[in-house]
């Protein structure tokens, strides 16, 4: 119990709860007769008896009803409630009182005066750096109501002018405020002209809330209420709320989210260095809790004019040197985080000619009438170089691919395989192409044209968000055989 002191009067109501990251609780409730009362639970501690160790916060022993408490991830804290004018017992006043480095304010500050207005619905937030907002609805005299909001900064005696967050005329009601790490407040609230959930926002350092208004979140509507709001330290939050749409006669609960931080992006499998002409793979790990990654929203840059996008990829390098391995990951409101990566590729190591002289650099052993056997110690596989960066298909229905043969290599026997995607994993018929045999002398350029088809062309034009997926099987007169994939954007003709 944290209230009593065993009087017939001793009545507590509306309470409400907060802690600060180490685990400190506070606790504020309005008690008859007594006023607004707190108490604090230190982290792994126990609550004090009451009712002798509560702190009257009110001014008085009327404390109006309802109130609101925030409490920062340091300790700070900040109490509003409403409390009848002393000038006007039928009209009531907002006020506010903030706790710093354990202490309360000597005094409660006025945020709303009810000499005018009556006020009610309060809403607090405060940031670790002492800044505070409250928002609450108030009654102009022969007015509807209005939601407004007014900010104290942490140096400031008093309370700045009020901000009519549902505009001038709009009713407004409900208001719920929270703020995040970089001082950003946020408020949501219900309006009736027209029916909806609306939010604002206050950035950093501003005095205006933005947008005026406020931003529809669920409009239009034949009921919207109850609205509530989780801000969490990145930006990133949540409102949930019930609402009716027009063509329906049952209310429901919504929530509405607020993406305020970019994907994560973990590296995997990623090399540091690699051979000309071999394949090396590549993985990293992209999420993002609120809004998800987008389709193709990871994508591999490896520094050489190719391009990938998948989470897992392979790559073969044509040339040695440095690369920069740039991985980019998008969410689905944009969001992007980027990691770059040096990988170094060098050419194949030429094995030592035997001792007793003799060149340095043995020369390649030609292949035997129709093929065969390179030389007797190659053993690495040949991996083609697809030259192709984005694709259209030509006026003659054909997809035009360049290939080129590492110049280590004799020869290449290539075939090809491209599919074409949508986000959906069936492919379509027509849309899948296989080349035939192709051969291509060590250093060769070639530059290979596959036909779609009438049918096929027609429906890659009724596609949307094509991908190329290109695979490249080659086989090298030792007989070794490598593969390359590649994924390219398809541009389909008009």
């Amino acid at each position: 119990m944290l209230s009593g002191d065993g009087n017939v009067n001793d009545n507590a109501a509306n309470i409400d709860v907060g802690a600060d990251a180490a685990g400190n609780i506070t606790a504020v409730w309005s008690r008859f007769g007594v006023g607004l009362q707190t108490v604090s639970k230190p982290s792994g501690g126990t609550w004090p008896p009451p009712p002798s160790t509560a702190t009257i916060l009110s001014g008085g022993p009327v404390a109006g009803i309802p109130l609101s408490l925030d409490v920062a991830s340091n300790g700070r804290a900040l109490v509003a409630w409403a409390q009848a004018d002393p000038g006007d017992s039928g009209k009531t006043d907002i006020y506010a009182r903030r706790r710093s480095n354990g202490v309360w304010e000597s005094s409660p500050l006025e945020v709303a005066d009810g000499a005018t207005n009556t006020n009610r619905e309060p809403s607090a937030a405060v940031h670790p750096n002492g800044d505070g907002v409250v928002a609450y609805t108030a009654f102009p005299t022969g007015a509807s109501s209005r939601v407004y909001a007014k900010k104290r900064l942490v140096g400031a005696g008093t309370w700045g002018a009020g901000a009519a967050l549902s505009g001038a005329t709009a009713y407004g009601d409900k208001p719920v405020v929270g703020v995040d790490n970089t001082a950003q407040f946020y408020a949501v609230f219900a309006t009736a002209a027209p029916i909806a959930i609306r939010k604002a926002e206050l950035a950093p350092g501003s005095a205006v809330w933005s947008p005026a208004g406020g931003e529809a979140l669920f409009e239009p509507a034949a009921l919207a209420a109850a609205p509530n709001l989780s801000v969490q330290p990145d930006g990133s939050a949540a409102v949930v709320y019930a609402a009716q749409t027009l063509a329906s006669s049952t209310s429901r609960a919504y929530v509405s989210l607020r993406d305020g931080s970019s994907p994560s992006l973990t590296p995997g499998d990623i090399p540091t260095t690699a051979t000309t002409g071999q394949p090396v793979s590549f993985s990293v790990t992209a999420a993002d809790a609120w809004s998800g990654i987008a389709f193709n929203g990871v994508r591999f840059d490896f520094g050489d004019g190719n391009l990938a996008f998948d989470s897992t990829v392979s790559h073969a390098y044509g040339a040695a040197g440095t690369y920069s391995v740039k991985v980019v990951a998008i969410d689905d409101v944009g969001r992007s985080t980027l990691l770059t990566l040096p990988i170094v590729v060098t050419d194949p190591v030429v094995p030592a000619p035997p001792s007793g002289g003799g060149s340095t650099t043995p020369a390649p052993t030609p292949a035997p009438p129709g093929g065969g056997v390179q030389g007797a110690g190659d053993t690495i596989a040949p991996r083609v170089t697809i030259l192709t960066k984005s694709v259209r298909p030509t006026k003659s229905k054909r997809v035009t691919i360049r290939l080129r043969c590492p110049a280590t290599e004799q020869s290449c026997r290539t075939t090809l395989t491209l599919i074409a995607r949508t986000t959906r994993s069936k492919v379509p018929k027509g849309l899948a192409l296989k080349s035939g045999l192709i051969t291509l002398k060590g250093g060769q350029t070639r530059t290979i044209n596959l036909k779609i088809g009438k049918s096929g062309l027609a429906k890659l034009r009724a596609m949307k968000k094509v991908t190329l997926r290109i695979r490249a099987v080659a086989t090298d007169a030792a007989g070794n055989r490598g593969s390359v994939t590649q994924t390219l954007v398809l541009r389909p003709r008009k």
